[in-house]
């Protein structure tokens, strides 16, 4: 049973086994900072210069905008956070910063062309000098830990690749910093899959960061309800423990005053060995896996201490710290350049405010380097477990699949994909590069890192760009041309190189084969509460240069329905094998590929209530084979994907209309629903969300009962619902049932319907709405003036944002003639929370614009970046202002100079945008200021 902790008893018993604690609970940092090769493979200098590719197009927005306003982070603010633990005595206190190293290699070149009056000069002197900080435990309080040199998922690369990204970006830092390179690793994106062990161990790597959710969801018992953005876990991911079996005594725990949808345990607050198993040998190896706190490192993105009450949420889970030679440990990971998780307040102001909490509740919590925990307290060799793959909170890269990075096309499988089309062409570079490197082996990591070496080296030094994971990342915006290019870019020049080795040699390598894929996730189960049907299809991308002769899936179904060592070896059991048929696609990018992979699938029908293990075998035409790894999947009893009720979008966010269909009821009726469940409680929705013809259930609710609409031409009913964005109420999932004039219910077999409500997601590979991810930043469309007003900018804003944002005004002033000539903006935000606000002044001096108020400050309520452009302007500089208030309380705002020409009785307008943006909900959005001069 699901057991769930009542919130008053467990604040009580806080208070009171606080005060009594013997074992504190140990906090640590995790900061990623990341920027990519923006075009493989020109150097950042370059880059800049063209802003874009050499040959165009340019991007949307301005590379040196985004290169200068990151300097804190990546010169100074981290060593100051860290500074101010060590002088206030903290023993333990340090954090892990995560450079990728394409970072590092930019940060080198515009160090070294002297770019900018030589703003990045210099750039690692202050890291040297907190990289000699030791703890007590003699372990550096800086400490740059591992990672894949050009941010690929490591869940969808080919491990080898992996490896040879993990071995550059140790070389990058040792030439960068000198000493040795750190034990642990940070994953893009905190994606993880128990397939990339192997790779770490070759490596050095000793423990790796992973998001604790991916711990919670392979219990018995994890009360999964969707909230958080990521479908049902499957079967094959769960093992046959629950957590009073894992944990004993302990409970599930809903965290108060975080955003936490779904209940956590202190169980995934701990570390633990995970394992992987050779699946031709059957040798295991395995690694620490330390967990990062999902909700609250994605809280702590928001702005750090403050943002996140790290006392009232933390010690909701004292109570289960009860093992004092494995206490808690709460990893709080996200980027350290975007947000509120980049400013200056969160390494200095609100760090130091941790400090001050921290030296005074030192019985009850300890910051600690992740070193030092393990140190402290190494996980017992014995306690391993399994990890269900998938990423962070945010840009739904929780997802097992990684979709983000491996969009399905729609429809599916005929349709096209950008993302499809990067991985199809990057596994026709994988069989070249790796055939050159069988033929004439490459001879250095330092020949790959600078592009010095041998062909085959060189070949390296591209195709590994071309996997970094920003290229499938930013699809859909301004910048879509480039970045759906970019992969094609870098597979071309490794192609072109690895053609002049493979052309003396002979071709003994096996066709390259992407990991296997299957669709749906959940066959004969439920993905968003939607049966699924059990027939599945299973998927890669197969090329061999010298052309595939057969590609068949080899299935195995398993006696006990659990997966053990047995699952996990290619001998043993009864393997049947179904041929793969193979379609091609073009491509749709701007730059052609030299080479692409076909599509390979296969249906496997009629099975059900089963575990099955599978994977992929391809020959060439030489008679090579190749096998991938092998995958595992529990199909479900469902025989159709068909379903009594379903809706559109299937995971919608806040701003989106959810479009209901009750399929052929025979009857009209009532949507019958509410927000926010807990169970089967639901919370009353605020009559602004209620649509048309809507009542309260019995006149008292909570529920509200909406009419249906229909029915229409094929019998089905209909109704639209949402969006769910405004202040009044927050809402994380819409519940409910279908309520029939003949006095029946549908509540799906007793379970009801939940629709999740995805939160906003400013994450981004280069923003945060909790934890590590990044890349360049995306830009906001130019948005629709108001009525009556022009306005042809030749520059946009760089905002460090995830969503793109509105461009329908949030708010607009009708000007008014005022006779002092000041007008007073009070603008109130949707996206902010309750009560924040900020003004504007605005003054007319003869030719000269101003936002002034009495101290000539913009007084600012929230926090963010601001960024104003008067209407008449079409030059990016010196008309362009940036008003940065994380400096201060209050910013001053620099004038506008009005060009001669422009009418003095205007009206002005101003067109503002507002990213970064502060407040509960971590949204960005664009509005128009609208005021006039008389």
């Amino acid at each position: 049973m699901v057991r769930f902790i009542n919130l008053a008893f467990l604040l009580a018993v806080v208070i009171c086994v606080s005060a009594l604690a013997d074992t504190p609970i140990y906090i640590g940092f995790v900061w990623h900072l990341h920027q990519p090769i923006y075009v493989p493979y020109d150097d950042a200098f370059t880059t800049i210069q063209y802003n874009g590719p050499q040959s165009g197009p340019s991007f949307s927005f301005s590379l040196h905008e985004m290169w200068s306003s990151k300097g804190g982070p990546y010169k100074t603010w981290p060593m100051d956070a860290i500074e101010s633990g060590m002088n206030a005595g903290l023993p333990h206190l340090g954090a892990q910063v995560n450079i990728s190293g394409s970072l590092m290699e930019s940060l080198r070149c515009l160090d070294i062309n002297n770019w900018n009056y030589d703003y990045y000069g210099n750039w690692t002197n202050r890291w040297n000098q907190g990289l000699s900080w030791q703890t007590t435990q003699g372990n550096s309080r800086i400490e740059i830990i591992s990672f894949a040199f050009h941010h690929p998922i490591g869940g969808l690369v080919d491990i080898y690749d992996l490896e040879m990204h993990i071995r550059l970006h140790k070389k990058i830092f040792q030439d960068t910093f000198g000493g040795t390179p750190s034990l642990g690793l940070f994953p893009a994106e905190t994606c993880f899959h128990e397939r990339m062990i192997p790779a770490l161990k070759n490596c050095g790597i000793e423990w790796v960061v992973i998001d604790n959710i991916h711990l919670d969801r392979t219990l018995t018992d994890y009360p999964w309800t969707g909230n958080s953005g990521v479908v049902e876990p499957n079967g094959a991911d769960i093992s046959d423990l629950s957590l009073g079996e894992v944990d004993p005594g302990s409970s599930w725990v809903h965290l108060n005053g975080v955003w936490a949808p779904e209940p956590v345990s202190a169980w995934s607050h701990r570390v633990h060995y995970t394992q992987w198993t050779n699946p031709e040998t059957g040798q295991l190896s395995n690694v620490i896996a330390v967990p990062g706190s999902c909700y609250m490192g994605n809280e702590d993105a928001r702005g750090g201490f403050g943002a996140l009450n790290y006392d009232d949420v933390m010690s909701q889970l004292q109570p289960f710290n009860t093992d004092p030679q494995h206490p808690l440990l709460i990893i709080l990971h996200h980027d350290g350049e975007n947000y509120g998780g980049g400013s200056e307040s969160y390494y200095h102001s609100n760090f130091q405010n941790f400090v001050n909490w921290a030296g005074s509740n030192t019985h009850r919590f300890v910051p600690t380097t992740i070193q030092d925990y393990l140190d402290l307290f190494p996980p017992e060799p014995g306690d391993i477990v399994t990890l269900e793959p998938g990423g962070w909170i945010g840009s739904g890269c929780l997802d097992p699949e990684f979709h983000f990075w491996l969009d399905d096309p729609n429809p599916f499988p005929e349709g096209y994909s950008p993302d499809w089309n990067s991985w199809a062409v990057i596994t026709a570079a994988q069989n070249w590069v790796h055939t050159a490197d069988i033929i004439s082996p490459w001879t250095s990591v330092s020949g790959i890192l600078y592009n010095n070496g041998t062909l085959t080296d060189q070949a390296w030094h591209d195709y590994l760009c071309a996997q970094a994971s920003d290229y499938e990342y930013w699809e859909g915006g301004p910048d879509e041309v480039i970045w759906n290019s970019n992969a094609i870019r870098g597979c071309n020049q490794a192609v072109s190189h690895a053609m002049m080795v493979v052309a003396g040699g002979t071709d003994t390598l096996g066709p390259s084969i992407f990991k296997p894929q299957r669709q749906p996730y959940n066959p004969g189960g439920t993905e968003w509460y939607i049966e699924q049907s059990s027939d599945f299809t299973i998927w890669s991308f197969i090329y061999d240069l010298s052309g595939v002769a057969w590609a068949k899936v080899k299935t195995r179904i398993d006696p006990d329905g659990h997966v053990d060592q047995a699952n996990r070896i290619y001998s043993g059991g009864n393997w049947q094998e179904t041929d793969m048929t193979d379609f091609s696609r073009p491509s749709q990018a701007q730059i052609t590929p030299l080479y692409k992979a076909d599509y390979y699938s296969t249906l496997i029908p009629d099975q059900t209530n089963v575990l099955i293990d599978y994977y992929i075998e391809a020959q060439d035409n030489l008679g090579n084979t190749s096998r991938s790894e092998i995958c595992h999947v529990y199909v479900g009893t469902s025989s159709s994907g068909n379903d009594t009720v379903s809706w559109t979008p299937v995971s919608p966010t806040r701003d989106d209309v959810i479009a209901i269909t009750v399929h052929e009821p025979g009857q009209g009726g009532w949507f019958h629903w509410g927000v926010n469940a807990s169970g089967h409680d639901w919370q009353q929705p605020d009559e602004a969300y209620w649509p048309d013809n809507s009542d309260l259930f019995g006149g008292t609710g909570p529920a509200v009962e909406s009419v249906l609409i229909g029915p229409d031409m094929n019998g089905d009913y209909h109704l639209d619902i949402g969006p769910f964005n405004l202040p009044v109420q927050d809402v994380q999932s819409v519940d409910f049932v279908i309520h029939y004039q003949d006095g029946s219910w549908d509540n799906n077999n007793g379970n009801d319907y939940h629709i999740s409500i995805r939160p906003p997601q400013p994450s981004t590979p280069t923003a945060v709405p909790g934890t590590p991810t990044q890349t360049p930043t995306p830009i906001p469309p130019t948005p629709t003036p108001p009525a009556g007003t022009t306005y042809t900018p030749t520059f946009t804003p760089n905002p460090d944002i995830s969503p793109t944002p509105t461009s329908q005004p949030a708010m607009t002033v009708t000007p008014t003639p005022i006779p002092d000539l000041i007008i007073n903006l009070q603008l109130n935000l949707p996206w902010f929370a309750s009560g924040d606000s900020f003004e504007l002044y605005a003054e007319r001096t003869n030719t000269t614009a101003q936002f002034i108020n009495a101290d000539q400050y913009i007084a600012l309520e929230a926090y963010g970046f601001f960024y104003f452009y008067p209407s008449w302007t079409t030059q990016p500089v010196p008309e362009f202002r940036k008003c940065d208030p994380e400096t201060s309380e209050r910013e001053e705002i620099l004038f506008f100079t009005v060009p001669s020409g422009i009418p003095a009785d205007g009206p002005f307008f101003f067109y503002a945008a507002l990213l970064n943006a502060g407040g509960s909900e971590m949204i960005s959005n664009l509005s128009w200021v609208v005021f006039g001069f008389y």
